[in-house]
Formats: C-alpha cells, structure tokens, sequence
C-alpha cells in the first residue's frame, strides 16, 4: 500500500519561525513603527478619517501627548513643555495655545499644516521600538549566539534610567513638588536615550531566552526520537 501523505506545513511553519523569529519580531516592530509615521503622512494628505483611526488604534499604547511627540512636516520637530532661556524653539503652550495642565487636549491635539502633525507615539516610544528592532537584526547577524543578560543588568541599565526619568518627571507635576519648585520636564534626548536603552536591553534579555527555549525542544525531541 502507497504511505499515507504527511500534511508537513505545520513542521515548516515551525522550523521557519525557530530559524527567522528575531527578524520576524523585528519586522513586525517596523510595520507597527512605521503607521506611527503614517497618521502624519495622512494628515499631510488630507485623508483625515484614515489618520483618525490611526491615531486612535495607536493611542491603545502610547499616551500620544503632544508635548513629548515628534512632529513632521512643521517648523519645528517637537514642540516641549519649557524651553531654556534665550531658546528660540517654540513651546507646545506657545505653539498651540493650550494649557500644559490639561492632557486630555494634549493627546487629542494633532497639528496643522503650518505646525507640523505629530507621529502617533511618543518620544520615548519610538526609541524603544528603534532598540528592540535593532537588537532583532544583530541578534539574528551574531546567529543567536548572545547570551542573555542577568535581570540585575536589565533592571539597571534597561529599567532604572527611563523609570527614573519618567517617575521624577510624573512627581515634579504633582502640586505638592511644583509649589516647592522641583519640577523636571525631560527633553527629547533623554527621553530617546532612556527608551533606546530599554528596547535594546530589554530585547538582550528576552530573545536569547527564547532561543534557549527552542534549544532545549529540540533536545527534548532528539531525545525522543532517539528512544
């Protein structure tokens, strides 16, 4: 009798996800990096109810205020909460003559066409998402042969700056702080380099544990199948 046919296609999907997995995270982080970009590019457009959905799906994972965003196709590339003295920047109160208390209007505040329109995540956001990508493709170069760092090292060089940052950042707003005059704003650097630090980091510890993962399956099946 001729061998029953094997449906095969589940092992393939596998095998390709075992082999491709960081450059498919990383892809799948470019595609969702670049509709941040996109909402701007409609509104530039004016295909405003396609970037109000855009906006919308992504306001799912970002606070979006305008503030603390990147602006394309504007005079300026962000519009911050204070600038130092003698700046000749616009501030995001002077730009769009909204109050920097209220941060329902700082998230539904999108831009014009003299402005600029803000991509549809932060700051921060953005660099955390440039750091996992990056991680993804040298990780998949270096043939996963990274080892994973220790949790002590992710949580200090990872975790510690950006929530250090944001938390000072989150308190100095509170009445109590700003009545005492401690009041801290981060700027585009910081913010970048914090979420650069927790992406790239972040993914140092997480994809060389995936991989240890399917390292240890297929032990586990070489195993079996020497039984």
């Amino acid at each position: 009798m001729p061998p029953e046919p094997t449906n095969q296609s589940p092992d393939l999907l596998i095998n390709l996800i075992r082999d491709k997995y960081p450059l498919i995270l990383g892809f799948l982080l470019v595609l969702f990096l670049i509709g941040a970009f996109i909402a701007p590019v409609f509104m530039k457009a004016g295909k405003w109810n396609a970037a109000e959905i855009v906006y919308r799906f992504y306001s799912n994972f970002c606070h979006q205020f305008a503030h603390r965003s990147w602006f394309l196709y504007g005079e300026q590339a962000h519009y911050p909460a204070d600038v130092k003295s003698g700046s000749s920047l616009e501030t995001y109160s002077q730009a769009f003559g909204n109050d920097i208390e209220d941060d329902q209007l700082a998230r539904s505040t999108i831009g014009n066409d003299k402005i600029g329109f803000k991509v549809a995540v932060c700051q921060r956001d953005v660099a955390i998402y440039f750091g996992l990508v990056l991680f993804c493709i040298v990780f998949q170069l270096g043939k996963r042969k990274l080892s994973k760092i220790s949790l002590w090292l992710w949580l200090a060089i990872g975790v510690a700056p950006m929530g250090i940052d944001g938390t000072i950042q989150f308190i100095s707003g509170m009445d109590f702080f700003a009545k005492l005059g401690l009041t801290h704003e981060s700027d585009p650097f910081l913010r970048s380099l914090t979420g650069f630090l927790f992406g790239l980091f972040t993914g140092w510890y997480l994809l060389p544990a995936i991989e240890e993962t399917f390292i240890d399956n297929k032990t586990r099946e070489a195993l079996i199948n020497a039984d």
